[in-house]
């Protein structure tokens, strides 16, 4: 313990050590003295972890913090930052509620890291025999009173495996020079793990199907990868392309060794000033997404060979994939008083602007005290979102203006008017919370919808008016779908308000421009035709006449076949096509859902609409005392959005396709066969769904999103993922960001249920 306690000393700058209070209790013990730059006296409390026979005691822990809450800084000692990682899921997996899970990791990121295996050399291996490398060197006088300085640059090609060596045993004290600390919980931080992750779920799809050329389940490992439509030429071999490089700074008093292949110099004396962000997202990602791909395989597989081998292989994949990702990497041996200026011109800094004032302002206080009952929040500048999802002031009036059906003014706003309209929104808020903060839910499901349906857009609205609405009318659009929407904002609902939103405003301009949709003038007068054209059919219709059940005939399936198949179907314009269909023969179905099968199997298991799921952590619900660790009481089945809608009937199309590989167009598709059920409903399946929710309100309450209900469990129904993309996601109960989620029908559920009704019709 002395040595230790001497090395934390050394680290830690302390001086006129209190050797009394140098008290230990176990493996914890106390050491207080003075800072020696500001002279103030500090307490640091030190838990060791480092013996291959330690775990990290929560409880312990827990109540030692308690008694030195506000008091100390805490130390923990680890052997190297690998240990850390796998002490802390170790724990972490051992603690059974939510609260606890929340209250670790918040231990875990306020802890400063000791690690034993730092020692005082450490030698890189380079690309290449180190021989394709740039070099400069120079000369300067840093002060008239000091002598010359020199510094000495060098840039080589390193593998994040060797750099790799540098990090497990500095963790984040390497960047402790950097004017931007590695963190992972910010913006910034959270896409480029999210980019990270992207290069090597691309990589290791492209490996497995070189491996395994013809799986039959193509589309549930491509979804298992995570792998887009779009996905480009990014590849873990690629990221040198990507990436501007590393800058590693040493400050030791013996010269860095530029030996050949090696680059060997002290890692107590060594500063990352440029790539924090990139080093630590990269080495905390990929131990997330291994996690994360065990996770989704048993999400989306029920073999349990297949999960076997997927998981067999993406380990595999995983042990070899740091090898691949190289980086320019720029070592400069130079004076420690040349670090600042340095990491400063390589971070160019943002200026404080009007939005920031006004977002510390009280105004968006009082705002944010609605938004945050459902998971928003206004950010200041650099800010991140503690819960849920943030926005900037000006983003937040531009949906604001969408929601007060000025889209055209909320694309074309003017920094001017946002104070004013902050203050609005305010009064607004006061008014009208309940209604305004369920607008700004529904509008970031139609916002992610709008984002993630890019491709599916593009491909269906392919006339030049048509894709003039789809290119420049996202605004109009967002603020169309609130108040047109009647039900739950899922994905095929969401496609078909999009085509009337086209058709409708097709019929008010036929050749708009981008000026059209930066004012108002259009959407005003679809308004106004709106309300007359509901005052009409409002005096028409009597109450027998909404009820009325709409029959779509054998005779017009057939019909609606061959539509189909006239139209060359792709997979992303089935919804607008029958859509189109039925109102060549006057039946305008407000909503409907598509199913497809192959050989009378149903091709993949049928999602519910995200709200369904999101509920259960977006909703604020009833609390329980707050010092009790926040304990929340989740919505009875009864009350929920999903049981809702499990007993609702939806009018539904079954569509038989035959895969026709003959021309080498895999998206080409013949329509064997369309029927059409009028009602179809889940409601059988009542009690299969309640356990599936109830056995998902137990994952929320103990913080393990390991507990959902997977496929291969056979409930009838399961949870997984449905976000826009890996960093689509939300806080879980346990603290951590997971990616948003829904519930989903089985595959062999939609099975029996459709064999039942196509009986019937």
């Amino acid at each position: 313990m002395k040595n230790l306690t001497k090395d934390i000393i050394a680290k830690i700058q302390l001086e006129k050590v209190n050797e009394e209070m140098n008290q230990s209790e176990g493996r914890f013990w106390a050491i207080e003295g003075e800072n020696k730059i500001s002279g103030i006296e500090e307490r640091y409390f030190v838990y060791d972890c480092s013996e291959k026979d330690y775990q990290f005691d929560y409880e312990e822990y827990r109540r030692h913090m308690e008694e030195e809450e506000g008091i100390s800084y805490q130390i923990i000692i680890f052997r190297n930052w690998e240990h850390e990682w796998e002490t802390r899921k170790k724990a972490y997996d051992g603690l059974k509620k939510a609260a606890d899970r929340k209250n670790l990791l918040q231990y875990f990121e306020r802890k400063i890291s000791f690690y034993r295996e730092l020692n005082n050399l450490i030698i890189l291996d380079v690309e290449e025999s180190g021989r394709n490398y740039l070099q400069y060197d120079i000369d300067f006088q840093l002060t008239v009173e000091e002598g010359k300085k020199t510094l000495n640059g060098r840039i080589y090609n390193v593998a994040f495996y060797e750099l790799r060596k540098l990090f497990n045993i500095t963790g984040k004290d390497l960047f402790r020079k950097n004017v931007r600390a590695g963190l992972k919980n910010n913006r910034t931080g959270n896409e480029i793990r999210r980019k990270f992750k992207e290069y090597i779920r691309i990589g290791a799809y492209y490996d497995w199907i070189q491996k395994y050329p013809g799986d039959k389940n193509e589309e549930t490992i491509k979804n298992l990868f995570n792998i887009s439509d779009d996905a480009d030429i990014r590849r873990p071999e690629t990221f040198w392309f990507f990436h501007n490089g590393i800058t590693i700074f040493y400050f030791g008093k013996q010269a860095i060794d530029f030996s050949g292949a090696q680059v060997k110099l002290n890692p107590k004396e060594v500063s990352v000033i440029n790539g924090a962000q990139t080093m630590t997202n990269y080495f905390e990602g990929i131990k997330e997404i291994g996690l994360e791909f065990i996770s989704d395989s048993y999400s989306l597989l029920d073999d349990e060979d297949k999960i076997r081998d997927v998981q067999k292989f993406f380990d595999e994949y995983l042990s070899e994939v740091d090898k691949k990702i190289k980086v320019k990497t720029i070592f400069i041996d130079g004076d420690e008083k040349c670090v600042q200026a340095i990491t400063y011109g390589l971070n160019t800094q943002i200026p404080i602007v009007e939005s920031d004032i006004i977002a510390d302002s009280l105004e968006v206080d009082e705002i944010n005290n609605y938004l945050k009952k459902v998971k928003i929040e206004i950010l200041k500048g650099g800010e991140v979102a503690g819960i849920g999802s943030g926005m900037s002031v000006p983003e937040f009036v531009k949906k604001y203006l969408i929601i007060k059906q000025q889209p055209g003014r909320s694309k074309n706003l003017r920094r001017t008017d946002i104070d004013r309209l902050i203050k609005e929104a305010k009064e607004e808020f006061k008014r009208n919370s309940n209604e305004i903060v369920n607008d700004f839910q529904d509008l970031e499901i139609i916002e992610g919808w709008w984002i993630s349906s890019k491709k599916t857009r593009e491909s269906t609205y392919v006339e030049p008016n048509e894709k003039r609405y789809n290119d420049y009318g996202k605004n109009y659009f967002e603020s169309f779908a609130l108040i047109e929407r009647e039900e739950e904002l899922e994905e095929e609902y969401m496609e078909l308000l999009l085509d009337k939103f086209v058709s409708t405003f097709l019929r008010l301009e036929a050749n708009p421009d981008i000026k059209s949709f930066k004012n108002d003038i259009l959407f005003d007068e679809y308004i106004a035709k709106r309300k007359s054209m509901q005052e009409e059919r409002l005096a028409e219709e009597d109450e027998h006449s909404k009820l009325k059940v709409c029959l779509v005939e054998e005779d017009e399936c057939n019909k609606l076949k061959e539509y189909l198949n006239e139209s060359k179907t792709s997979p992303y314009t089935v919804q607008k096509n029958i859509n189109q269909y039925l109102k060549t023969i006057d039946k305008d179905l407000a909503y409907f859902r598509v199913v497809a099968r192959t050989d009378g199997k149903v091709r993949e298991a049928f999602p519910f609409a995200v709200t369904t799921f999101s509920e259960l952590y977006q909703n604020e619900t009833n609390e329980g005392n707050r010092d009790t660790l926040n304990v929340k009481e989740y919505k009875k089945y009864e009350e929920s959005r999903f049981k809702k809608e499990i007993g609702k009937k939806v009018p539904l199309f079954v569509i038989d396709w035959k895969i026709d590989f003959t021309e080498g167009d895999e998206n080409e598709r013949t329509a064997l066969k369309v029927r059409y059920v009028p009602e179809f409903s889940f409601e059988e399946y009542d009690k299969e769904a309640r356990e599936v929710y109830e056995l998902t309100v137990r994952a929320f309450e103990s913080g393990n999103e390991e507990a959902f209900p997977k496929v291969k469990d056979k409930k009838g129904f399961h949870v997984r993922p449905k976000g826009i993309n890996a960093n689509d996601t939300f806080e879980f109960s346990n603290g951590s960001q997971i990616t948003k989620r829904t519930f989903w029908a089985n595959k062999d559920t939609m099975d029996a249920l459709l064999s039942k009704y196509l009986e019937e019709n």
